[in-house]
């Protein structure tokens, strides 16, 4: 079956995708590791941004735009 999220703006309800599913999945997936390894990433990556999938770092920068430019 089908979520039923709220829209936050009050305007009403939709059905979660399967593909929003999934995402929402691999994100959570994504912060459980970060939380599982914030000291060892903390330590690694001090001043860093770190991009994370599959439970991977993939990439680093401390520049957000540069980072975002590479990995999206």
């Amino acid at each position: 079956s089908q979520s039923i999220i709220e829209g936050l703006t009050g305007i009403g309800t939709y059905d979660v995708t399967d593909k929003e599913r999934r995402m929402r999945e691999e994100f959570g997936n994504s912060v459980r590791y970060f939380r599982e390894h914030l000291k060892e990433i903390t330590r690694k990556y001090k001043g860093q941004i770190v991009a994370i999938l599959d439970g991977d770092i993939i990439d680093h920068d401390s520049d957000w735009t540069s980072l975002s430019q590479r990995v999206y």
